[in-house]
């Protein structure tokens, strides 16, 4: 991700999420381990990581609406597993809402397992969290 594609990741943002992220944050971690898909030159998904050590935290993930349900999600996530395994990452973690049924299908198919629940978590509907974890090294078996 770089500042030029800030204004496109706010806007998906916006239209994605009821309780969206303030631009702010965006600015603090995009130099980071933030990522964003891209098709025919436009920015359509992005994913912002916190990595510390072997363990990555999806903290946001987003595919604009009009490309949801065509893979895009999957594509993302399937390439950020790619580059935590090539920097030895062995855990992601990621949160979701529990009505999240189509997020939580494509984790699960991903290879990702619930391990907890963070009760009301969420807000703007108020709502739990599913916490959930890919152990990379299930991967490779």
């Amino acid at each position: 991700m770089q500042e030029e594609d800030l204004e496109y990741v706010q806007q998906i943002e916006q239209e994605v999420y009821s309780n969206p992220w303030p631009l702010v944050a965006f600015e603090s971690c995009y130099a980071e381990d933030s990522y964003v898909l891209f098709l025919e030159g436009k920015v359509i998904g992005y994913v912002c990581l916190s990595v510390v050590l072997d363990e990555c935290s999806i903290m946001n993930i987003a595919i604009c609406h009009a490309q949801q349900g065509k893979g895009r999600g999957e594509l993302l996530l399937r390439r950020v597993i790619t580059l935590m395994q090539e920097r030895s990452v062995r855990y992601i973690y990621l949160d979701v809402r529990v009505s999240n049924v189509p997020a939580r299908s494509l984790y699960e198919k991903m290879g990702f397992r619930k391990i907890g629940l963070r009760k009301n978590y969420y807000n703007n509907p108020d709502e739990d969290a599913i916490v959930m974890a890919l152990d990379c090294e299930d991967l490779k078996k």
